[in-house]
């Protein structure tokens, strides 16, 4: 986590709750393995329970078929 703050020159993660609820509700959330890569974070930097799947576009690609959809806020 604290590679996260020290990108936002914040002191910590304010959403860890938020994370919790969408949790609870069975939102499953990944983490982009390329972006962290790119950003130069390490795996263990990302907040704990969250799974690094290999790269997002990975994932649309191997989850549309089951009816998964792909939401990108613009």
């Amino acid at each position: 986590m604290r590679g996260w703050c020290m990108s936002l020159a914040a002191s910590s993660n304010p959403n860890p709750e938020l994370l919790c609820e969408l949790r609870k509700c069975g939102v499953e959330i990944l983490v982009c393995g390329q972006s962290v890569a790119r950003n130069r974070f390490s795996t263990v930097e990302v907040a704990s329970k969250r799974p690094v799947a290999m790269s997002a576009m990975t994932v649309k690609v191997n989850r549309r078929p089951a009816g998964y959809a792909y939401h990108c806020p613009r």
